[in-house]
C-alpha cells in the first residue's frame, strides 16, 4: 500500500491558501464576502467554501501562536536584540517597525515582528502600544 498517495483535503488547502494570499498580497479581511470573487472561486472548484471573516481570524490567530512558538524555540535563551524603527512617507505618513534580531548557526537572523501605520505622530506611547499589541510577541 506504499504506492498509494495520502488524499489531500482541497478544503483545506485552499483555506490555508486563501489565508496566505490575504495577508501576502495585504486583502481586506472581507474580500470573500464580494459575490464576484465568490463566483470567481465558485468555477474553479464546487468542492471549496471561501471563510468569513471570523474564520479568516482564526486561521490567522493560530498561524500566529505558532510562529510565536517556533520564534521562541529557535531562540531558546540565546541573546537577541530588538529595534524600533519609525519613519514618515513622502505624503507624510507615519509608519513604525518592530524588528528582532538574533544569530543562529553563525547567521544573522531578522523577523518582522510589528509593522504598522501610525496616527498622528510617533510618541513613546504609540511604540509601547505597538510593542504589546497582540500581533507581536508581547500579545
Amino acid at each position: 500500500m506504499d504506492h498509494l498517495t495520502a488524499k489531500t483535503d482541497v478544503r483545506l488547502v485552499f483555506k490555508n491558501n486563501y489565508t496566505w494570499w490575504i495577508v501576502e498580497e495585504n486583502q481586506k479581511f472581507n474580500i470573500g464576502v464580494s459575490q464576484s470573487f465568490r463566483n470567481m472561486i465558485g468555477s474553479l472548484s464546487s468542492k471549496v467554501t471561501i471563510p468569513d471573516r471570523q474564520e479568516l481570524l482564526y486561521y490567522l490567530d493560530a498561524k500566529r501562536e505558532s510562529t510565536i512558538k517556533m520564534i521562541k524555540t529557535m531562540l531558546n535563551g540565546n541573546s537577541f536584540s530588538i529595534t524600533v524603527d519609525h519613519w514618515a512617507s513622502i505624503a507624510n505618513e507615519n509608519y513604525g517597525a518592530i524588528t528582532l534580531h538574533f544569530i543562529q548557526n553563525f547567521e544573522l537572523q531578522t523577523i518582522v515582528l510589528s509593522f504598522m501605520k501610525h496616527q498622528g505622530g510617533c510618541s513613546g506611547e504609540e511604540l509601547a502600544h505597538q510593542l504589546y499589541t497582540p500581533y507581536t510577541l508581547g500579545g
